[in-house]
């Protein structure tokens, strides 16, 4: 939870199940801790996007949340398919 320009901010992972390729970040605010209202998503890749953490710099708020690819999964290794995990900054 981040506390940013009068509202409290909110930013989790949304999706079916643990893993899952639709999984998106959801961003909600607040400011009374009472009423919350969904503000936006603010990542919209084509992998299973999870993780996301705030940042206050410069007089902006910052997500930063990884995904995991599942379009471009790579070959085995041992006995896992390993899949590309990708970095996002959001402003």
């Amino acid at each position: 939870m981040q506390w940013f320009k009068g509202k409290y901010y909110v930013f989790f992972r949304n999706g079916l199940s643990h893993v899952s390729p639709e999984g998106k970040v959801v961003v909600i605010a607040s400011d009374d801790l009472y009423r919350w209202e969904r503000v936006g998503v603010p990542v919209n890749t084509t992998g299973d996007d999870r993780d996301p953490h705030l940042i206050v710099a410069d007089d902006r708020l910052y997500v930063i949340v990884g995904t995991s690819s599942w379009s471009e999964a790579m070959p085995e290794i041992g006995k896992k398919t390993v899949r590309p995990y990708l970095l996002f900054v959001y402003g």
